[in-house]
């Protein structure tokens, strides 16, 4: 049986589902991933399953790491996976432990802050990318990139790469507006050198400065569908899944993908978007499922709706398969907004819990989105909710 939270006295005014609380926290902050969630919502889930250092969490929609590093910061081993090259890199660097090089660190960051100036020849084709930057940004920020490659020291190479990649975010024309990358000319830009230096040394007095507990931290590239774990293996799991929407998160993540990680397109988290339905009901093995997503047939985005949810039900079944019995799994998720009306996502993914073997806790709302059709005809108001479900 669902156990709805009542809105008003639940409510959270600081949205903990958003990445914006971690830019001013230490770490939390070397990548802004705007899909992420809170650091404080991570720290508050772990006391509230009373998790223990020994013990072991799992995100398998990572991000940018604010799960796993949250766990290493309470000293609890965690596990976690993303299909996205920059999520996946950006968790790697900054669950690592830099006790041992932060000399180095520091030693190498003057010796790139007294690298003279040089331009760097533009070979680039790719057109969001050329009109993202301005030539002598693109230029410095290519030179840049090719004294950080010569870095022999691998966790010191990403530190800097990363520490570039977030240099590039505050030194281009590009803005993120949804799904879609949008360029503004008006917008004004620090010189890179300087920005690059001034992140840095933030960077380092943040490691200089953070003591975390001792926990063993694993990130892997893997699809959450596809890759399990070891059964009854993990203590607890907190993540959240891409909300039901149209955007494709690897097009927002071009431009830092392309050019420091030298990554083209890839398929994410639905791959069988655009795929007819007669191809995808082939997947639907599971009667249950099927009765639950027959009310979306017919409808104008029945692919995107439907594969979505048959990726959901992939991701669940891994997620209980690796959890331990009476433990529990905290989802944060969001509502889908279509043409034809809304798509409350949270009581959807519940039954498909439910399906899969779950028991239901929570459906706690932590926001209420207004759908709109055109930016302006307001069709309906989704959830942004916390799922918190248990392993019976």
């Amino acid at each position: 049986m669902l156990l709805f939270i009542d809105y008003e006295k639940t409510i959270i005014k600081k949205n903990p589902a958003s990445f914006v609380p971690n830019k001013k926290i230490p770490i939390y902050n070397w990548f802004y991933y705007k899909e992420g969630f809170s650091r404080d919502l991570v720290i508050d889930l772990i006391k509230k399953f009373n998790i223990k250092k020994n013990q072991i969490i799992l995100d398998p929609f990572c991000g940018s790491g604010t799960t796993l590093v949250a766990s290493r910061e309470t000293g609890i081993n965690s596990i976690g996976f993303d299909v996205l090259d920059i999520a996946f890199f950006a968790s790697v660097v900054k669950t690592r432990d830099y006790s041992n090089v932060l000399d180095e660190l520091k030693k190498t960051l003057q010796e790139i802050k007294n690298t003279p100036k040089k331009k760097e020849k533009i070979r680039i084709k790719e057109k969001i990318i050329l009109k993202a930057f301005p030539d002598r940004i693109l230029s410095e920020l290519l030179y840049l990139k090719q004294n950080i490659k010569k870095i022999k020291n691998k966790i010191i190479r990403d530190f800097f790469l990363l520490c570039l990649i977030n240099t590039s975010t505050k030194t281009t024309l590009a803005i993120k507006d949804g799904g879609c990358i949008k360029i503004d000319k008006s917008r004004h830009l620090p010189p890179v050198k300087y920005m690059f230096v001034k992140l840095a040394k933030k960077m380092i007095n943040d490691i200089d400065c953070t003591r975390f507990g001792k926990a063993e931290t694993q990130v892997f590239k893997k699809d959450t569908r596809i890759f399990r774990l070891k059964e009854n293996s993990i203590d607890c799991v907190i993540t959240s899944p891409p909300y039901l929407n149209k955007i494709e998160y690897a097009n927002v993540y071009f431009i830092e993908e392309y050019l420091f990680l030298k990554k083209k397109l890839h398929s994410s988290l639905r791959s069988f978007i655009g795929k007819n339905y007669e191809k995808i009901s082939e997947k639907m093995k599971n009667e249950n499922l099927k009765d639950l997503l027959d009310d979306f047939i017919g409808k104008p985005n029945e692919s995107i709706i439907v594969a979505y949810f048959i990726d959901i039900f992939k991701s669940l079944e891994n997620m209980y398969f690796c959890l331990k019995k009476n433990k529990y799994c905290a989802i944060v998720i969001g509502g889908g907004c279509f043409d034809f009306g809304v798509v409350q996502t949270d009581v959807i993914v519940s039954k498909i819990a439910e399906i899969i073997g779950f028991k239901i806790m929570e459906i706690m709302p932590l926001r209420k989105i207004i759908c709109t059709k055109n930016r302006t005809k307001k069709i309906g108001v989704v959830n942004e909710s916390l799922l918190i479900l248990k392993k019976n």
